[in-house]
């Protein structure tokens, strides 16, 4: 099993090597993130739940700096992402996020709590950028819908 993290300037090879330990994956690759300039005209529009479930493995999901910060400060695990990928649904697009297009997904994470995780895709990788738990005080019952203030 691989995950990808992407590196910036700020964190070392050391850092990210600890951090896999810490979360129980021993192998790193590093994943160069790809650039709108290769790709631009591929990628504009909405994004299939299908086409993510047909990317959902370990070796295939990149984790950015921001995911990896908020993972670990909510006690999500990689486990819990592809679970909400496997069980999810898209519940909003952000069509005009760069690089590419995103989306939020709601769906479940391993011991079935709700969870919802926003993704972006290029086809080859899933593009983690954020995963956190819907907090019952801004999102309905149903965790689809923000509250209205």
């Amino acid at each position: 099993m691989r995950l990808i993290i992407i590196l910036n300037h700020k964190f070392s090879l050391h850092f990210c090597m600890k951090y896999l330990v810490n979360i129980g994956y021993m192998t790193y690759t590093y994943h160069k993130p790809c650039t709108q300039k290769n790709t631009k005209e591929r990628y504009y529009g909405m994004i299939d739940i299908e086409a993510l479930k047909s990317l959902n493995q370990l070796k295939q999901i990149s984790v950015t700096e921001h995911a990896r910060i908020r993972l670990i400060e909510r006690g999500i695990v990689i486990d819990d992402i592809i679970n909400c990928i496997r069980t999810g649904k898209i519940i909003k697009q952000y069509e005009d996020d760069k690089p590419f297009p995103s989306c939020l997904i709601l769906g479940a994470s391993t011991h079935n709590t709700p969870i919802h995780i926003v993704a972006s895709t290029d086809d080859e990788y899933i593009y983690l950028i954020t995963a956190y738990y819907p907090d019952n005080t801004k999102w309905e019952s149903d965790f689809k819908t923000r509250k209205e203030h």
